[in-house]
């Protein structure tokens, strides 16, 4: 039995075309896989084509025979748009009333 050690995984594009739409921001995040092991990453804001997370990971007892998964995923979600307070909870100037 080893021991397996993977650091600073980087991902590198593999889209083509115009995939730049400023309307979204991308979150990612990379999971190992080892028989019942399940390991991540933190989760990582894309800010530009190449993206490296910093983890560092270890398996133990790993057999010769080893196999090892890596999956990636992404959550793209729209930016956040910062809005004054009164367009963000819909107030329109109407006083609230607490009356009992």
């Amino acid at each position: 039995m080893s021991t397996i050690k993977i650091s600073s995984i980087t991902l590198y594009p593999v889209l083509s075309g115009n995939n730049k739409n400023d309307d979204y921001a991308y979150h990612m995040i990379v999971l190992l896989k080892h028989n019942d092991t399940v390991l991540s990453t933190c989760t990582i804001q894309k800010s530009h084509s190449v993206i490296e997370f910093p983890n560092d990971f270890e398996l133990k007892d790993v057999t010769p025979d080893f196999n090892i998964s890596i999956e990636v995923y992404a959550l793209r979600s729209f930016k956040t748009v910062h809005l004054p307070h009164n367009m963000k909870y819909h107030i329109k100037g109407a006083k609230v009333s607490l009356d009992r």
